[in-house]
């Protein structure tokens, strides 16, 4: 057999193959297009801007730990796990802005603590859901102090007491 015979021959099995392929990718098409988007993000939401959550969505998380300072002078840390809804506003979450202020409560034996979080928006939306909770221990561990939700670019307000003054 010839060397320009052989290729043909090989160029005629994969031409069956790739028509195999063809009919198989069109089946997956046709069974995507009746499906719908199932587990993705709606494009459209609702009146408002509010993103539609689906079965596929994640919530990505940090944690760090901001020292909080009492009236009396006594370092305290804390756990501010921040998220946000969808992998792709990972970095969003991370740059999270976590302000704070004190006072002294209950004659100076313990601390309010008002703590203001803001996950920014970020190139792939903006109004995307947030949350945050501000813990004891990392990862919402022990005591858990205080908890909030909203939506990136505003404020995530929240009020705890620390029992140390």
């Amino acid at each position: 057999m010839a060397r320009s015979e052989l290729g043909a021959g090989r160029a005629g099995r994969a031409g069956r193959w790739s028509g195999r392929l063809g009919r198989l990718a069109g089946v997956v098409v046709a069974a995507a297009l009746a499906l719908g988007p199932v587990g993705l993000p709606d494009p459209v939401g609702l009146p408002g801007g509010v993103r539609v959550a689906h079965a596929g969505d994640e919530w990505c998380e940090v944690d760090p730990a901001v020292l909080i300072t009492t009236p009396g002078g006594r370092l305290v840390v804390v756990y501010v796990t921040n998220g946000a809804l969808g992998l792709e506003h990972l970095v969003a979450a991370q740059l999270a802005a976590v302000r704070h202020t004190v006072q002294p409560v209950e004659g100076g034996r313990a601390t309010l603590v008002k703590m203001d979080v803001v996950v920014p928006n970020d190139l792939f939306g903006s109004g995307f859901p947030t949350k945050t909770t501000v813990s004891s221990g990392p990862l919402k561990t022990l005591t858990v102090y205080a908890s909030a939700t909203g939506t990136s670019g505003s404020p995530m307000r929240l009020e705890f007491t620390l029992p140390v003054g």
